[in-house]
């Protein structure tokens, strides 16, 4: 498959010989040169838009995919836990950890943690690091207390991100951001070239047209997400 950003360089070298050979050329060769470029070009047009097209195309299956199977680990991931047992390992979770928080304080957690972490069973472990991650300050900010808290906190958050955010999820994650980058990358080159060419190109634009590319800021920097509007494979 001929790749299309050849074909987009083609079209340049084109145009540059064109140019070239029209400026040293009498009025009688520009009109026997002309019909020869227009045809060359043509062609070349017709090579990048059929090329360009299936390049976006198959992106936007791969993103789709990508997309799809993201969904599908974290339907398995949701499917593993039983919710009446997880409730019930909820309540007896608050019962403990009043417990340690009436009799030893935020310190006390630890153990309460440790003791969850120590059963392997995944219901007990994430409804006591579910509790925990979400209690509130009780004590003044700065105080031992409320430190030990914040401590546990980010601990017990850990662990639910380990129970949660399985290895599958991560690499579908990871393809997903990958797919989502190849879309973004071919979109922006497929449609900075169309525009510096001045090619209508319609077919193709209706494809970038349904790349939607949003740009938000967070800690740290920005955010970028790309959506497609594209069925997946049947």
């Amino acid at each position: 498959m001929t790749e299309w950003w050849n074909e987009r360089d083609a079209i340049s070298k084109i145009d540059a010989e064109f140019r070239r050979q029209a400026g040293i050329a009498t009025p009688l060769e520009l009109e026997r040169l002309t019909p020869a470029y227009q045809r060359d070009r043509a062609a070349a047009v017709q090579r990048l838009e059929r090329e360009a097209s299936l390049e976006l195309r198959v992106q936007f299956n791969r993103m789709v995919t990508a997309s799809q199977k993201a969904t599908d680990a974290r339907r398995r991931e949701s499917e593993r836990w039983d919710a009446g047992r997880l409730n019930a390992e909820m309540q007896l979770a608050d019962i403990e950890i009043l417990k340690a928080l009436t009799k030893v304080g935020p310190s006390g957690l630890a153990a309460v943690l440790a003791k969850a972490e120590a059963t392997g069973d995944i219901h007990v472990k994430r409804a006591v690091a579910a509790k925990i991650s979400s209690i509130q300050g009780r004590w003044e900010p700065g105080s031992p207390e409320r430190m030990d808290l914040q401590g546990l906190t980010r601990r017990a958050q850990s662990v639910l991100d380990q129970l949660q955010v399985t290895p599958e999820i991560v690499a579908a994650d990871a393809a997903l951001t990958d797919a989502s980058l190849q879309v973004s990358e071919a979109s922006r080159m497929v449609r900075g070239s169309l525009d510096t060419l001045d090619l209508p190109a319609a077919e193709v634009r209706g494809l970038l047209d349904r790349v939607q590319i949003h740009h938000a800021a967070e800690a740290g920097g920005w955010r970028t997400t790309v959506s497609v509007d594209w069925p997946a494979e049947k």
